[in-house]
């Protein structure tokens, strides 16, 4: 079976999960990539379609402006379509080494 996703993608232990903030609303991440987030809705969710901008504070202490398009949602999962501002590569892999340095070091 061939993976047809063209990015990396990290997929958060509950223990772990980095913040998104847009308009009143804090989410927890539930899995990311340079073009996507996938994160719990806080509220009233988005509908499919609506444009949602925001900050998205990383595991590893960085933070980054995103914004996209919601792909897909219900009451409480969106999934987010990084087309204007997606998530540095660079970003995702020292978000995923700081993950594996917390699971060596917490177990």
């Amino acid at each position: 079976m061939q993976n047809r996703r063209a990015h990396y993608r990290i997929i958060y232990p509950a223990t772990a999960r980095p913040r998104f903030v847009y308009g009143s609303s804090i989410s927890d991440v539930i899995e990311c990539s340079e073009r996507g987030l996938r994160f719990r809705t806080a509220g009233v969710p988005p509908a499919d379609g609506a444009r949602v901008s925001g900050r998205l504070s990383m595991r590893h202490g960085k933070e980054f402006r995103v914004s996209g398009k919601v792909v897909w949602g219900d009451e409480h999962v969106i999934a987010l379509f990084l087309d204007k501002t997606p998530i540095p590569f660079l970003a995702i892999m020292r978000e995923q080494l700081h993950l594996r340095h917390l699971r060596r070091q917490f177990g």
